[in-house]
């Protein structure tokens, strides 16, 4: 299969003429054993389960708790992913603060973009209903393999680049019954889809510097000072935003439920971050649309809303299109 290659341009953003990878670099599927490429989608699907609950988690919230806001549900994340993140750094023997000067502009970009891209996300939903948004944002796996080809010079294969745009096209047919469904009586605006849209760019961004600063640190470095970047933030918006962070509203209900819930979208942070340790960006991302077809489930189940024919035609064309680009691969190196 012929596929293309790029030089990597993410030197320019880090400032360096040269690159400031240490090992050898593994941007192609064929340089990657299999064992790692196994690894690598084991763990993500993982990951995958957890980002669909932290889907099912955030309007479970905003549907029992009136007032809360974006950076209400951050604070906690923040609060739950600073003492988690800091115990398995102990058990692991990992120095947060043995990290060379070079590393540091990726570390402050992968902050920076997850941090706007969780907020974005979050603002979204009080434009948007909470399946339109997850909708327009995991459009963020085509993003993070183009990024990839000209930021982290990976690979970008016809074969990918097909299933990602099928998966992207099932889970445009999932959200077309789904949003008829949620949005019907509610208003679409425009900023809302603004938001959704960047905070999908701003996190493809964020996995891009994930694969890159995982080639030269331990991959709890990236949840870990996200964490505390989340907490400034919220700090920041605590004391010069009007009413977006409410510790008014902070019952002991309100405390255990937010905790609780913080948990999915850590375990997606760390997983995410240990499965870019194994494989290439681009291969890995577009597992994460298999997350739709759990939100289907959740959203029948749960939240007793119609299942809809397009729920099974684009479940099923998500899924053929996640696993035939991880198929093929696997199948290649048996070769």
């Amino acid at each position: 299969m012929s596929s293309l290659n790029s030089k990597s341009l993410l030197d320019a953003f880090s400032g360096s003429s040269k690159s400031s990878f240490n090992i050898e670099q593994k941007n192609t599927d064929d340089q990657i054993s299999k064992s790692d490429t196994i690894k690598g989608i084991c763990i993500m699907v993982v990951s995958c389960v957890a980002i669909g609950m932290m889907g099912f988690s955030a309007k479970l919230i905003y549907q029992h708790f009136e007032g809360l806001k974006a950076f209400d549900l951050l604070l906690f994340r923040s609060f739950v992913m600073i003492p988690t993140a800091y115990i398995q750094a102990k058990g692991l023997r990992v120095n947060f603060l043995d990290i060379q000067k070079k590393n540091i502009s990726v570390l402050f970009m992968r902050c920076f973009f997850g941090v706007i891209a969780q907020t974005t996300l979050f603002m979204s939903f009080s434009y948007l209903p909470a399946s339109v948004s997850f909708m327009i944002f995991n459009v963020n796996p085509v993003f993070v393999m183009i990024l990839a080809y000209f930021l982290l010079g990976e690979n970008l294969t016809i074969t990918k680049g097909i299933c990602c745009l099928g998966a992207f096209l099932g889970i445009l047919t999932v959200g077309i019954g789904r949003n008829k469904h949620e949005s019907e009586g509610q208003d679409i605006q425009t900023f809302g889809i603004i938001l959704c849209v960047a905070s999908s760019l701003f996190v493809s961004m964020a996995y891009c510097m994930i694969r890159k600063l995982n080639k030269e640190v331990h991959f709890i470095f990236s949840p870990y000072y996200l964490s505390y970047a989340t907490l400034i933030v919220c700090i920041l918006a605590y004391l010069f935003g009007e009413d977006q962070v409410n510790p008014s509203l902070y019952t002991t209900k309100v405390v255990i439920i937010c905790c609780l819930a913080a948990i999915f979208p850590i375990t997606h942070q760390i997983l995410l971050s240990l499965a870019y340790r194994y494989c290439n960006a681009s291969t890995l991302s577009p597992i994460l649309y298999a997350s739709v077809v759990l939100n289907i489930f959740t959203d029948t189940l749960y939240f007793h809303y119609e299942f809809y024919w397009t729920d099974l035609i684009g479940g099923l064309l998500t899924i053929i299109c996640v696993l035939a680009p991880v198929v093929l691969i696997i199948i290649k190196k048996e070769a």
